[in-house]
């Protein structure tokens, strides 16, 4: 896995900005918030 690792986030995150990235990551980490999940 960590030699396949870089290429796997590469595909995943293809054609997403890193700003768009922690944006989603925010809001979703907020719904969690908002519905008191850990």
């Amino acid at each position: 896995l960590k030699q396949h690792a870089p290429a796997i986030r590469a595909r995943i995150h293809e054609g997403i900005e890193d700003a768009d990235y922690v944006t989603a990551l925010r809001v979703l980490q907020r719904m969690i918030r908002n519905t008191s999940g850990a």
